[in-house]
C-alpha cells in the first residue's frame, strides 16, 4: 500500500518549503505488481522496499501485524532514510526597540570557528553536531554580534540556506532509521513493529 510507506515521494527537494518530508535511502521496485502501477509509472516515484516475510502462528506476539527484520538486514540499510527539514528564523523576532540587526559575522569572532560564512550561514553541505556554530547576526546600532548554537544530539547536514527580508531558511536533512517503529493505519488500526536487533 503506498500510501503507507515511506518512499521517494519527489525529485525537487531543493526547490520545495515543506515542513518535513521523508525520504527512502534505498527504495526499489516492487517484485509484484498491478498493472496500474506501471500505468501510471510508478517506478519513477519508488514507494518501498521488498521483504521475504514468513508467516508465524501459535503463540507468536501479534505475528500478523508485525515484522521481524533480520540484524544483518537492517546493518546494510533496510529501511533506513531521511528526513528532510525546513527552519525558519525570523530576525524581526530577535528586535528590541530602534535595534536594527541583519545576518552576519563579526571579523574574528572566536565564537564561530570558521563554521559560518561572512553572511552568519552555515556552510552548504556541512554537518553540525552538538553545540557548533548554526548562525550569526549583528546589531548594526551597538556592533555586537550574537552567535546561535545547535543544541540538538542529532548529527544535520545542511542542504539549503536563503535569507530573504531578514527571514533566514534554512533546509536540513539527517539519517532516520527505525529502532522501534510503531505505523497505526488509519483504516484499519493495524499495528507494525520492527525491532532493531531480533534473529
Amino acid at each position: 500500500m503506498s500510501k503507507q510507506t515511506m518512499g521517494f515521494p519527489l525529485h525537487s527537494y531543493q526547490d520545495r518549503s515543506d515542513n518535513k518530508l521523508y525520504h527512502l535511502q534505498t527504495p526499489q521496485s516492487p517484485l509484484v505488481r498491478p498493472a496500474m502501477y506501471d500505468h501510471y509509472d510508478m517506478d519513477n516515484y519508488p514507494i518501498g522496499t521488498n521483504a521475504i516475510v514468513a508467516v508465524i502462528f501459535y503463540i507468536g506476539y501479534d505475528m500478523e501485524d508485525a515484522m521481524i527484520v533480520n540484524k544483518s538486514s537492517w546493518e546494510r540499510g533496510f529501511a533506513h532514510g531521511s528526513v528532510y527539514k525546513t527552519e525558519l528564523i525570523d530576525l524581526s523576532e530577535k528586535v528590541k526597540g530602534d535595534d536594527s540587526i541583519v545576518f552576519g559575522v563579526k571579523p574574528g569572532d572566536p565564537k564561530v570557528m570558521d563554521r559560518l560564512d561572512a553572511d552568519g550561514l552555515p556552510f552548504i553541505g556541512s554537518v553540525l553536531k552538538y553545540g557548533d556554530p548554526y548562525y550569526s547576526y549583528i546589531n548594526l546600532n551597538t556592533g555586537q554580534s550574537y552567535v546561535n548554537f545547535y543544541k540538538t544530539s542529532l548529527y544535520l547536514f545542511i542542504f539549503f540556506c536563503h535569507n530573504f527580508c531578514h527571514v533566514l531558511t534554512i533546509k536540513i536533512t539527517f539519517q532516520f532509521s527505525h529502532h522501534i517503529y510503531q505505523f497505526y493505519s488509519n483504516n484499519f488500526c493495524i499495528t507494525i513493529i520492527f525491532i532493531k536487533g531480533v534473529i
